[in-house]
């Protein structure tokens, strides 16, 4: 990933208007990431692109928490948006035309922490990583919350425990192979759609994270 790619992704943010308003001063502890539901570990049931499945390797979720960074952290980030969920034919309704998202992924040892911002969509049901290249509907593999966040809720992040080592592995690898979901009551095949890429090692992600922590990082990227 070079950094003329970055500043696209950075410049397709400002312009889909996913510079929201500034958080208030939450810290890992409390705020809007707090009302993200401590749920069932897997989305068994839930329907994706028409495709029933579980998700895989996941366990304890806990929202509202991002502990600080460890030296082996990996850091990802996705653009997500309506156009790139992939319908299927007779499946629940996808790709919401008015829905951006921004996702911030962390993997340090088995603790996989997140944090999504959204604008022009419903409130999320439910945000998962999928396993699926670009174009390709594919099962949930870890599933960040899967209950409904609060009404108006605009920023959310946790943590999730993942024991399977390889898959954790093979997302470090290759980021691109896996894809983040946001979805909605009026879209319950997803709303909005966005590939993985890895942050480049120069990227300062802070401890604490808010909602402008995760646009500056963004923005960071050019």
């Amino acid at each position: 990933m070079n950094t003329k790619r970055f500043g696209i992704i950075a410049a397709s943010a400002v312009a889909g208007a996913l510079l929201l308003t500034a958080c208030n001063g939450d810290d890992t502890a409390t705020g809007p990431g707090a009302s993200t539901a401590a749920g069932s570990p897997t989305a068994a049931g839930h329907a994706s692109g028409g495709t029933e499945h579980a998700a895989g390797g996941a366990a304890a979720q806990t929202a509202g928490r991002w502990d600080k960074n460890a030296s082996d952290a990996a850091f990802f980030g996705s653009v997500l948006s309506g156009a790139n969920e992939v319908p299927v034919a007779g499946g629940p309704a996808t790709g919401d035309k008015d829905g951006h998202a921004l996702a911030l992924m962390r993997i340090q040892g088995d603790q996989v922490s997140y944090a999504f911002t959204f604008t022009g969509v419903g409130t999320p049901t439910l945000a998962h990583l999928h396993k699926g290249v670009k174009g390709v509907n594919g099962d949930v593999k870890i599933p960040f919350f899967t209950e409904k966040l609060a009404d108006g809720t605009k920023f959310a992040y946790g943590t999730v425990t993942v024991a399977d080592h390889d898959l954790l592995e093979g997302i470090k690898a290759n980021p691109q192979n896996w894809y983040f979901n946001l979805h909605t009551a009026e879209f319950p095949g997803g709303a909005v759609r966005g590939q993985g890429y890895k942050l480049p090692a120069g990227v300062h992600v802070p401890d604490t994270m808010t909602e402008d922590t995760l646009n500056s990082v963004v923005k960071n990227t050019k």
